[in-house]
């Protein structure tokens, strides 16, 4: 009999190390697909995104109803905070793109999964879609990360391309556009039906791997620390 699939899904906001937490499931057994670790012109750093996923199965989501992405040679552009649905606000039917789990599973074959390894995909842009990943696989498990409001603030608010922050606002915890993840991760957060647990990141960077050993005990991977801490040491 066919194992039931094992699939986990890292939802977090930019610059909340969700590469550092991608990197420790790989290590530990986890199935991402065929080149999340190489580098490219749209992935200069690896980062363990699927490009195939992500071309095929995020962003039409994303462009169809999160308006202010571009794609190609086009100048990027930051979505617009203003327009962006909270995840599970809409109906179940809003949210279930058809043969979405159909198009994810099968890009993964083609990539090498050999149908029993537990995946994993990542990718901060997809926790805008959350609703649509738990409608499409409600077995997952998924790791909600966590990390220090103002390092992520700071770290924003350093990127070009993302519209200026109003005077005085870069004070606040009030980026529009980090308060967007914040709002999506929160309605993620309060689904009874999702099978969710925290992951403080701000741990796992001081050394603290406690934590991360009872997530991978509790995702069924066998957790591997000597590769989990050579990979920390090289993130």
């Amino acid at each position: 009999m066919k194992s039931p699939l094992k699939i986990i899904i890292v939802a977090s906001g930019p610059r909340h190390r969700s590469s550092a937490q991608a990197g420790i499931l790989y290590h530990c057994g986890a199935f991402g697909g065929e080149g999340i670790l190489l580098t490219g012109p749209s992935n200069p750093k690896g980062f363990f995104e699927n490009w195939d996923i992500k071309d095929l199965c995020v962003i039409p989501y994303i462009e169809r109803f999160l308006p202010g992405r571009s794609r190609g040679n086009e100048k990027r552009k930051s979505i617009d905070p203003k327009r962006a649905p909270v995840p599970f606000e809409e109906p179940a039917s809003f949210y279930d793109p058809p043969h979405f789990r159909e198009r994810v599973l099968e890009i993964l074959r083609r990539q090498g999964w050999d149908g029993e390894q537990p995946l994993f995909y990542k990718m901060p842009l997809a926790t805008l879609m959350c609703s649509v990943w738990h409608h499409a696989f409600p077995e997952a498990k998924w790791i909600v990360l966590q990390r220090d409001t103002i390092e992520v603030r700071d770290s924003m608010i350093r990127q070009d391309w993302l519209a200026p922050v109003p005077e005085g606002e870069e004070q606040t915890h009030g980026i529009p556009y980090v308060q967007m993840y914040e709002k999506a991760l929160a309605a993620l957060r309060q689904q009874a039906d999702v099978d969710w647990r925290p992951a403080d990141m701000e741990k796992l960077l001081s050394g603290d791997y406690s934590e991360q050993k009872a997530l991978m005990e509790w995702l069924g991977l066998e957790w591997n620390e000597q590769a989990v801490k050579r990979w920390m040491e090289q993130s």
